[in-house]
């Protein structure tokens, strides 16, 4: 059914299905009584399957590194390559169609976009940056840079310490997706709502940061401001103009991305040193 509704209609029918699905399981969102199956699995699946999102929730999973969600994520993993390997051409002639605009983009060649239509407006010619080596140079330069920072940061702070509950697996999977989507070429704003997955979490290390634990601090508080900084900047016109586009969307935007990747990355590195201990414990 998945399959289907990706085929037959467009990405963001089922934005605010899957949003209040996910709300509706974690108990955020009240769900009525004829609308209690948004929030079951089955119906979660679907809706990951249209939007076509279903390998960046894996990814987001296996950071968990339990073995329930090792296995969720193989297994849907697998139906997910079989899936992309049958609509290849598909995606090929989608990609030709749908192109990046320096507004309604967030990726990584949107700011390079950008300075072309900042030059055209000085009157100068363009220099098709975003068609060259330099962008997908200066993403794996900021995702070389999150891995640096999260390999330092993982025995020096104890900050950004992810819950087992929903709130946690919630900005693990907003996360996950924004991470993902800013390495897409056809990703529009209105993707960014999957960063409200994120905010639970976030408020959830303001609350203790108020109660007087001395293990959430100003990087917390950063990310958030980052997040809802995003959040505006991207969905108000304002954020788009002339004078503010470089350097306050598509910079918060890019940063973003590598504090999204450095905690993705901080988590993961955590999880597999308590794996391996483990193991040695096991051994011994």
């Amino acid at each position: 059914m998945g399959i289907g509704l990706s085929a037959s209609a467009g990405f963001r029918v089922f934005v605010p299905l899957l949003v209040a699905g996910i709300g509706g399981r974690f108990g955020w969102v009240p769900l009525t009584e004829h609308f209690h199956w948004l929030g079951e699995w089955p119906a979660l699946i679907c809706f990951g399957i249209a939007l076509k999102i279903i390998p960046v929730f894996c990814v987001s999973l296996i950071i968990r590194l339990s073995k329930q969600t090792l296995l969720f994520a193989c297994t849907v993993s697998a139906f997910s390559v079989f899936y992309f390997y049958e609509i290849f051409d598909y995606l090929l002639l989608i990609r030709r169609n749908v192109p990046s605009t320096f507004i309604l983009s967030y990726g990584y060649k949107a700011a390079f976009m950008g300075i072309d239509h900042l030059r055209a407006l000085a009157g100068l010619s363009p220099i098709h940056l975003e068609e060259t080596w330099v962008p997908a140079l200066t993403v794996a330069g900021v995702l070389m840079g999150a891995g640096a920072f999260a390999l330092r940061a993982r025995g020096q702070i104890e900050s950004f310490a992810i819950s087992a509950s929903s709130a946690g697996t919630a900005f693990l999977f907003g996360a996950g997706i924004y991470c993902g989507t800013y390495l897409l070429r056809t990703n529009f704003i209105y993707r960014l709502m999957f960063l409200l997955l994120c905010i639970p979490q976030l408020q959830d290390w303001q609350t203790e940061r108020g109660n007087g634990n001395q293990s959430t601090g100003n990087a917390e508080l950063g990310l958030y401001a980052t997040v809802v900084g995003a959040l505006w900047l991207n969905g108000n016109a304002n954020g788009h103009s002339v004078s503010a586009f470089l350097v306050l969307p598509q910079i918060l935007n890019l940063i973003l991305f590598f504090s999204m990747s450095a905690v993705l990355v901080l988590v993961f590195l955590r999880g597999l040193s308590v794996a391996v201990c483990g193991l040695r414990r096991a051994k011994n």
